[in-house]
């Protein structure tokens, strides 16, 4: 075991305190910003605070949030609302991204420091983590890195990047990922240990129907990207029969670079009356439409566990057809939570929503609850917090966290320092 550097932080934190830094490169803009993966992480920041934790979330985004924690984002060019959307093989993608790894490295030291933080989670691995880094090295402050997937995944398109991931992975106290799948690619690159720690957030209450019309509701939520396999559940779907068709509405919420692409193949399958794009749905939308739904679809043909597999599960509507892509199939079927089509095959697809709609079985709701308690965001948080020798909480539930959609609007005192990037926001903000 490395040795730690000797602690560079001011002196008088207090033995036992609680402050956790949250740097993530995923941070929702606002309440109902629902376009990058950060939409769990108000949920996360949220119940960290409630087992007795001072919060400061960290990100490139600036965000309007507000709950029981602190919110800094650093300077960057662009505006782009998650940095999957930069590409780092144009010119423009790789200054932008430079511009995010120099404001970070400046904003994350500088406040680990200055609020004298206790550990950094880096979500995710990179650039999160490269920033989480910096702070062990200047500051010596210990951090863990939670890797997501586009992290791992995507770093052959950063120059170097494999070499930084290493780094960022052997110098972290605790290594997790969202899929044990995940974990196997993460501790090939690492060379050490890496734990599964599912993701998931907090749908509020949400007992609205969206449809009573006597039609058959299929609901599905992603991004409209390649990765996510909406076209394959638009051909899926155009393979099927006039009879079979019949009465049925596919409602698909999301956007991203295939709605065009989308569109076109939803007119070229005579789908019109079937198929509806809407446009990005938030935790309440999302709620209401997967409680409404007859029967709700994940056709990734690349995941992890995405997020929305745990939101269809504690919606638990009557039929769930997913993809065996990455470790949805296997936990789908291992709990009994609903019918699994191959990934990206078509025909598998279509199979499956042929059998679920004429009542061959789906699911049952005792499987998707026990799935959903399996991925449940408190577990993580707990799990998180004993790893890390903060494991002291309330007696307060942290899962009546943002229930009812909100998460307060009152900030911690020491919220009111103000950090040289906060003064920077502040400046723009005047001036347009």
């Amino acid at each position: 075991m490395s040795r730690r550097r000797p602690d560079r932080r001011p002196s008088g934190t207090a033995t036992g305190s609680r402050r956790i830094l949250v740097v993530t490169s995923s941070f929702p803009e606002s309440a109902e910003d629902s376009r990058n993966a950060g939409v769990f992480v108000v949920d996360l920041a949220a119940l960290l605070a409630e087992e007795g934790c001072e919060v400061v979330v960290m990100s490139p985004q600036r965000s309007r949030v507000r709950g029981p924690f602190a919110v800094r984002s650093f300077p960057r060019l662009g505006d782009e609302p998650s940095l999957t959307h930069l590409d780092p093989r144009t010119v423009g993608g790789l200054v932008k991204l430079a511009s995010v790894v120099l404001g970070g490295a400046v904003s994350v030291p500088w406040t680990a420091r200055h609020r004298r933080i206790d550990h950094v989670l880096a979500l995710w691995a990179v650039p999160s983590g490269v920033f989480a880094l910096l702070a062990r090295i200047l500051v010596g402050t210990p951090y863990s890195v939670w890797a997501l997937g586009s992290d791992i995944w995507r770093i052959r398109d950063y120059p170097g990047g494999r070499t930084v991931l290493r780094a960022v992975l052997r110098r972290s106290s605790r290594t997790y990922a969202d899929g044990v799948g995940l974990c196997a690619d993460v501790a090939a690159i690492s060379g050490r240990p890496c734990e599964f720690l599912a993701t998931s957030r907090i749908l509020p209450a949400e007992d609205r129907r969206l449809w009573d019309d006597g039609a058959r509701h299929v609901v599905t939520i992603a991004r409209f990207h390649e990765h996510k396999g909406v076209d394959v559940l638009v051909e899926a779907l155009a393979g099927m029969d006039a009879a079979e068709l019949d009465g049925l509405v596919v409602h698909v919420f999301g956007d991203g670079p295939q709605r065009g692409q989308l569109e076109a193949a939803v007119v070229a399958g005579g789908l019109d009356s079937v198929v509806v794009l809407e446009g990005f749905a938030d935790e309440r939308v999302a709620a209401a439409a997967l409680r409404s739904a007859d029967l709700a679809v994940v056709p990734s043909r690349v995941e992890s566990i995405p997020l929305v597999l745990s939101d269809i599960c504690t919606a638990s509507p009557p039929m769930v057809v997913v993809t065996d892509a990455g470790d949805m199939g296997d936990l789908v079927a291992r709990f009994g939570a609903g019918r699994v089509a191959r990934a990206g095959d078509a025909a598998s697809l279509r199979a499956e929503l042929r059998a679920a709609l004429r009542g061959d079985g789906a699911g049952d709701a005792t499987g998707r609850a026990d799935l959903a308690e399996h991925l449940s965001l408190r577990r993580s948080v707990l799990r998180f917090l004993g790893d890390i020798g903060l494991d002291v909480g309330t007696t307060e539930d942290p899962t009546a966290v943002g229930r009812d959609g909100e998460h307060g609007t009152d900030q911690p005192e020491a919220d009111q320092e103000r950090h040289p990037v906060d003064r920077a926001d502040e400046d723009a903000e005047r001036h347009g």
